[in-house]
């Protein structure tokens, strides 16, 4: 059920800009040549790409995509609280399914539960939640070189134990001691993507050649040739691409 809710919101998210699904595709396609798309072998899964692809777009000024926050059935959901990751009455968990009780299926009809955001563009629109929507004039090749700076940055890359949590939820992030990225999905608030500290440093070097092959003016065929043996510290394990 929790990969149904993902994938309509992924749907969501992507039809709200032209560009989002072609930039999309891009980007799974080079990270599949670069072979660091497939999460059996440690690297990472289409979802965490697709996250990062949001979080970074939420973040362009002007902005994109909306916040999840923004786009809320309930935005007064927000002013209630919400649990905690663990249960406590600590920090708030930083999810949509923090606020919502119902179950995910009907157990006698099977239908999943109304989702909890807006899904329709208009709909969007029409309630004034994202007021920057076609602000950003942006082609696709600098949204491109912009994505490719953001997570090739050296904050992102783990240096003495200091990591990133990332949250598409609020467009927020924090520091971690895992010294890896940690992309938290922004319904159920989980880790999307576990890595060790050798396979995300080898991940960010990809996103670190990226950025500097495209700001030195070279081909697209160029930034996705073929990469021969996988990145350092990955090997088959269990998972999905």
């Amino acid at each position: 059920v929790a990969a149904l809710e993902n994938s309509r919101f992924v749907g969501t998210l992507a039809r709200l800009d032209p560009r989002v699904p072609g930039l999309g595709r891009f980007i799974k396609y080079w990270a599949s040549q670069r072979r660091i798309n497939k999460r059996s072998e440690g690297t990472l899964s289409t979802y965490t790409l697709i996250l990062q692809l949001f979080f970074f777009l939420q973040t362009r000024q002007p902005p994109v995509l909306p916040l999840v926050t923004s786009i809320l059935v309930d935005p007064s959901l927000l002013s209630s609280g919400g649990a905690s990751g663990d249960g406590s009455s600590g920090e708030v968990f930083k999810a949509v399914n923090a606020f919502i009780s119902s179950p995910e299926m009907d157990e006698v009809s099977g239908e999943l539960r109304p989702l909890p955001f807006l899904t329709e563009r208009d709909a969007i629109q029409e309630a004034g939640r994202f007021p920057f929507a076609e602000e950003n004039k942006e082609s696709i090749g600098e949204l491109l070189l912009g994505f490719f700076q953001l997570w090739g940055h050296e904050e992102f890359r783990g240096n003495e134990g200091s990591g990133q949590t990332v949250y598409v939820y609020d467009g927020s992030r924090e520091v971690n001691d895992l010294g890896v990225v940690v992309m938290r999905c922004p319904l159920t608030g989980k880790n999307v993507n576990p890595f060790t500290t050798t396979v995300w440093r080898a991940i960010h070097a990809e996103f670190e050649r990226a950025a500097n092959l495209l700001q030195q003016g070279c081909s697209l065929e160029e930034l996705c040739e073929r990469a021969e043996e996988l990145p350092a510290g990955c090997g088959v394990r269990g998972g999905t691409t």
